[in-house]
Parts: C-alpha cells; sequence; structure tokens
C-alpha cells in the first residue's frame, strides 16, 4: 500500500486508480 492525495488533498491510504498515482505523497 502507499499513500496518495486525492483532489481535496486527503490523504488515500492503500491501493489508489492511477488517476492520482502521480500525486503520491512521498514528501
Amino acid at each position: 500500500n502507499m499513500l496518495y492525495f486525492n483532489g481535496k488533498e486527503q490523504i488515500i491510504y492503500g491501493k489508489i486508480p492511477a488517476m492520482v498515482v502521480d500525486r503520491c505523497g512521498c514528501s
């Protein structure tokens, strides 16, 4: 699992569609 941010900049934990993969919260 990885951390992702959706359009509302909320952290989503788990498997996320590719539409937000480029917005991963790696920092």
